[in-house]
């Protein structure tokens, strides 16, 4: 990490992270919130690092639920996190639960799936959020808690035991204000200089920032909404002259045929070189990648497993595929080696899609012709660029 926004001094945010490639798409949400943030790889330094820097919010994004919870748990034991801090769990969508269940027990003040990366403006209230209660107290709402299934012996012991800590931690915290001097000025102005202080620096912080961001989204939403109203306004269009020259009782036939030739002449038809197959069973992660392909002029159709990919390819041309590695009924592997047999897909570029690193699955896969690879989660200029030379 090379980016001097990440190194700065006296950070009220820090990301501890395990992989720099994971956390790529967080920096720049993170740093829309509060520029005070730096980013710690979990390394031997990661509790002289932690104790020195002194953070109020602290984002875990290790390889899994179980190595964040023992990193925290450790920091948390060995007093390297002694004062009231904010802590979120990041994870990836299947641990999720766990995610949830840590929450619930008092380990983790928040959760977030960062992988995949859908709701970020979520994040950003998480950490508005966790920001706003270091400068405050704050308990724990246990009312919504839902069943959960059993988990490992080893995560639930580490649960019980992080909880405790917290607990220890926060009665520690607040002993020690109950045990401040109190100096004899007068109280009242006292306590409305500091509510007038706390509420200037949330203004300027927190709340002006985030009005503007969503001043920002707002905006995008109504043009996206214009634009889609447009376009439903030329779809009315279109059919209502369709229904008028099949109900008209022109007396000459020719001059009928002459018309509908003129309007098949004027129709936009998407050229057919830019028909994709997005083969996909997580319908969210497929309707994104289906819409920013629509923005840009492509024709798309969806499948949600190899079955039924298998079952498209047959019936139609597609002349660009993109396929999710693990699927229900058929996985994209062997879905793969059943397209390279048919007469429609022999040929046809096909571009991986995928959340696993394992080398030796994607040589694998590229034995049989791949055109290209996108990781999950992934931006929109990464999936257009793979795209975009995949068809070149």
């Amino acid at each position: 990490m090379t980016d001097n926004r990440l190194v700065c001094r006296h950070p009220k945010i820090v990301l501890i992270y395990q992989h720099e490639d994971d956390i790529s798409c967080l920096l720049p949400i993170i740093l829309d919130v509060n520029r005070e943030f730096r980013v710690i790889a979990n390394s031997k330094k990661l509790q002289s690092d932690i104790k020195q820097l002194n953070p109020c919010v602290v984002l875990f994004a290790l390889d899994s639920v179980l190595q964040s919870t023992k990193v925290y748990l450790n920091l948390v034991e060995k007093k390297v996190l002694s004062t009231n801090h904010y802590s979120i769990l990041l994870c990836n969508n299947k641990e999720s639960g766990l995610s949830f269940q840590s929450c619930i027990k008092k380990l983790f003040n928040n959760y977030f799936v960062f992988q995949p990366l859908y709701e970020k403006l979520r994040l950003k209230l998480v950490i508005h959020e966790g920001l706003i209660k270091c400068q405050t107290t704050y308990s724990f709402d246990e009312k919504q808690a839902e069943q959960l299934n059993k988990q490992n012996e080893e995560f639930t012991q580490l649960l019980e035991q992080g909880a405790q800590c917290r607990k220890d931690l926060v009665n520690t915290l607040q002993e020690s204000k109950n045990n401040l001097p109190v100096k004899s000025i007068d109280p009242i102005d006292t306590e409305q200089v500091a509510k007038n202080k706390l509420l200037d620096e949330i203004n300027k912080d927190h709340l002006i920032p985030l009005f503007q961001l969503l001043e920002s989204n707002i905006s995008d939403s109504i043009n996206s909404l214009l634009e889609m109203m447009t376009k439903q306004h030329l779809n009315t269009t279109n059919t209502k002259n369709t229904h008028l020259i099949n109900h008209s009782r022109a007396e000459n036939t020719k001059e009928v045929v002459e018309l509908l030739a003129k309007m098949k002449q004027q129709e936009v038809l998407p050229p057919p070189d830019k028909t994709i197959l997005i083969v996909e069973d997580n319908h969210i992660y497929r309707e994104m990648i289906s819409s920013i392909l629509q923005k840009e002029g492509f024709i798309i159709d969806e499948a949600e497993d190899g079955l039924k990919a298998i079952k498209k390819i047959k019936e139609n041309e597609y002349t660009l595929i993109i396929m999710d590695l693990f699927m229900p009924n058929l996985d994209g592997l062997n879905t793969t080696r059943h397209i390279r047999k048919l007469e429609n897909g022999s040929k046809t570029p096909i571009i991986a899609l995928s959340g696993n690193k394992r080398k030796e699955l994607v040589q694998k896969w590229a034995s049989h012709g791949l055109s290209g690879y996108i990781m999950k989660p992934s931006t929109k200029s990464e999936i257009l660029q793979t795209v975009d030379k995949a068809l070149t």
